[in-house]
């Protein structure tokens, strides 16, 4: 489940448990930091996200590319961060 990808599905990843955690106000829980951890780990250096599953054919559109940077993914994970990190 700590895949990262967009779009989404029935199956759910790490960024879209963290987005309603965060939107339910649970961003300041300590037994959420090491989710946040996780997170922040996967940003490179340029403060991006990569995409780390892609449904390839199974999709009408391209998100992008596996293993890639992902813009997508990036805002996902800013907004997480934006919303844990404005509540403490």
């Amino acid at each position: 489940m700590q895949y990262n990808k967009h779009p989404l599905f029935f199956d759910k990843d790490l960024l879209q448990v963290a987005e309603a955690l965060t939107s339910l106000g649970y961003g300041s829980d300590s037994r959420f930091a090491p989710t946040l951890d996780l997170i922040r780990q996967k940003q490179d250096e340029q403060h991006r996200w990569k995409l780390e599953y892609a449904y390839g054919s199974k999709t009408w559109g391209n998100y992008g590319m596996r293993g890639k940077p992902n813009k997508w993914v990036t805002l996902r994970a800013l907004r997480v961060n934006k919303k844990a990190y404005s509540t403490l």
